[in-house]
């Protein structure tokens, strides 16, 4: 309670300054009590209760204002995890009215594992102040096990739905229970259902790259726009896995969103816009792009019981025919890709010259200090001379240094451009390293990519906790800007990736490179040497099996990425879910699992690569091929 001063009657009247004196207060009273309740308070939910490890997060933030006052300003969002630093995203200018508002924030991937806990921070930023909204928990990863996710579609209207049904596509059942077993190889890993209403399913590819699978059932096909089919046929296409089981109320464009993945035109639309096919009491599986399509039979329950479901769940999941060989050498492909990035104009000192400034400081510090200020009767100076010394030897292997890695920053980047067996390019990857010559920030602008640092990068060997993450301005993944500090001689290394068709702009030959790859090598080269290569020297390479098999049109020269990189990039390591299956839907996170495309155990895959250089860039064309 607030108790106002009694002001002093002049003639039964206030007196003009005792007014506004009693007025202020008045004023003030109420400011301080508006202040003290908050002009917005924010509520946090993600999208998913425990999100796929490694990948994208979608949040739900509804921001109230208090009172009837207008506020502009920017909404900033801290990521991180209790293990590593995150991002900073700051939204477009927002002008919040009176009550709630929503928004939803899809956040890049972090390197997080089971057992972090992720949170974030909320920040609302006006011309005059900035506003904290408070810390939430956000991460329900479990301790034990890594987390793949199933996207359920729920329909707005209609029935679809007995939304249980995801259980029978869990990825559980089909883990070998030998290699779960050997923890060194296999983590473990729990399957969580992500619901979402038909309506809020997104028109963007790279929104699904935060689900392992899609799941259609009933109604939930039907109302789904023609937007949406295309994002989600380009994501599968990309390498996502999505069961349908059709119901009633098909439209035309549903049947042709089907047949387009399914290049056979298995589909047909039926009476009361059902779906029909050559056998429709047997699943359909379809393989389309990088991705899985499995098409079960309408309204029947039982065909998720029996005995040859799990065959349809290792197809939809891109099980491994065999468990893989733990004796499998593998190198360092960080290091590998970082030293074919990286400038030939950068290089370490000479280990000859390090030896040399070692024993001259050793010299001057021990038998020239003792000798020559013996001789001058000054060995008291020794604690002035050396000071001197250290610094002086201290500042040439600074310059050294300097002109051993080069003067200027260096910025390169791996092109990985997947390329579908009908010639579309369906994904593309870009691993890009920048090498700073000096403490700097710096600011690319993107558009329609996702983007996380890799492994190693400056975030993830960051320990101070209260240092500022990267920032993202704009609208992630559509089209913003990404601001970051880089450290002095610290290699970084950044993933972008996106998703769409496009044209294939190699220009190779790629049924002929095909064919000649299965020659023997006297005539392989031969078929070979017939082919003019568009653009330059390529570096060509198929991998079926376990075994590269490599052709240098210049023999003898070095190889622009080792064939064994890039059996790397193309063959799961045999870690974490790897070692389950050969091939993961797109996450566009910091790691390489999502890289992989075909079973090392299974010869009846084939990918052929071609690699060039273009300027400062590597760029790598892969094609996928059915033998």
């Amino acid at each position: 309670m607030v108790v106002l001063p009694k002001a002093p009657l002049d003639n039964g009247s206030l007196t003009f300054p005792n007014r506004m004196h009693r007025w202020l207060v008045l004023l003030s009273f109420i400011a301080a009590s508006a202040f003290a309740a908050g002009p917005i308070t924010a509520d946090v939910k993600p999208v998913a209760g425990r999100a796929r490890t490694r990948a994208p997060q979608s949040l739900d933030i509804t921001l109230t204002v208090q009172g009837a006052s207008l506020l502009e300003g920017v909404l900033e969002v801290e990521w991180s995890t209790d293990v590593v630093a995150g991002y900073r995203y700051r939204s477009q200018e927002l002008a919040l009215s009176a009550g709630p508002r929503s928004l939803r924030v899809m956040l890049p991937a972090i390197l997080n594992g089971a057992g972090d806990e992720s949170s974030v921070q909320l920040r609302f930023v006006t011309k005059e102040r900035l506003l904290d909204l408070g810390r939430f928990q956000i991460g329900l990863s479990s301790r034990a096990s890594n987390t793949v996710t199933i996207c359920i579609g729920k329909p707005v209207t209609g029935s679809g739905a007995q939304p249980e049904l995801w259980q029978a596509l869990r990825f559980e059942p089909i883990m070998t229970e030998t290699a779960a077993s050997t923890s060194r190889w296999v983590a473990s890993f729990i399957t969580t259902p992500v619901y979402r209403f038909t309506e809020d399913l997104g028109t963007d590819p790279l929104a699904y790259c935060g689900y392992d699978m899609l799941w259609l059932d009933g109604a939930s096909l039907a109302e789904l726009k023609v937007k949406q089919l295309a994002a989600i046929e380009s994501w599968l296409r990309a390498g996502g896995s999505l069961c349908v089981r059709p119901g009633s109320g098909l439209k035309l464009e549903h049947v042709e969103f089907l047949n387009r993945i399914d290049s056979g035109h298995s589909f047909a639309p039926g009476e009361n816009g059902s779906l029909v096919w050559t056998d429709p009491s047997e699943p359909r599986l379809v393989s389309s792009g990088l991705g899985r399509l499995v098409v079960l039979p309408p309204g029947k329950s039982d065909t998720l019981e029996t005995a040859g479901w799990n065959q349809v769940l290792a197809f939809l999941w891109k099980k491994q025919t065999a468990l893989p060989d733990k004796k499998r050498f593998y190198s360092n492909i960080e290091s590998s890709l970082m030293e074919s990035l990286m400038s030939k104009s950068v290089h370490l000192i000479p280990r000859g010259v390090l030896f040399c400034l070692a024993g001259g400081f050793l010299l001057a510090i021990g038998p020239l200090d003792y000798f020559i200020l013996g001789k001058l009767r000054r060995r008291r100076l020794t604690w002035i001379l050396f000071p001197m010394v250290a610094v002086a030897f201290t500042g040439l292997t600074i310059w050294l240094a300097g002109r051993a890695l080069g003067g200027n920053s260096q910025r390169a980047s791996l092109i990985i451009t997947d390329i579908a067996p009908d010639g579309k390019v369906v994904r593309e990857s870009r691993f890009e390293m920048i090498f700073a010559a000096a403490v700097q920030e710096i600011a690319s602008e993107e558009r329609n990519a996702l983007f996380a640092p890799m492994r190693g990068s400056g975030m993830y060997r960051e320990q101070d906790r209260s240092a500022h993450g990267p920032l993202i301005e704009g609208q992630f993944p559509a089209h913003y800007t990404f601001r970051r500090t880089l450290q002095q001689w610290s290699p970084e290394m950044t993933r972008y990736t996106s998703i769409g068709p496009a044209d294939d702009s190699s220009g190779l030959p790629w049924d002929q490179i095909a064919a000649a790859l299965e020659l023997p090598l006297k005539e392989k080269a031969a078929a070979l040497a017939q082919w003019d290569a568009p653009g330059g020297h390529w570096e060509l390479n198929s991998f079926a099996g376990s075994q590269p098999d490599s052709f240098d049109q210049e023999a003898g020269g070095k190889w622009i990425v080792s064939p064994f990189v890039l059996r790397q990039l193309c063959i799961p390591y045999p870690q974490g879910i790897m070692a389950q299956i050969f091939q993961a839907s797109p996450s566009g996170s910091g790691s390489y699992e999502d890289c992989a495309l075909i079973d090392a155990n299974d010869s009846a895959l084939k990918v052929i690569t071609a690699t060039r250089r273009e300027g400062d860039n590597i760029h790598l064309f892969r094609r996928v091929y059915h033998r």
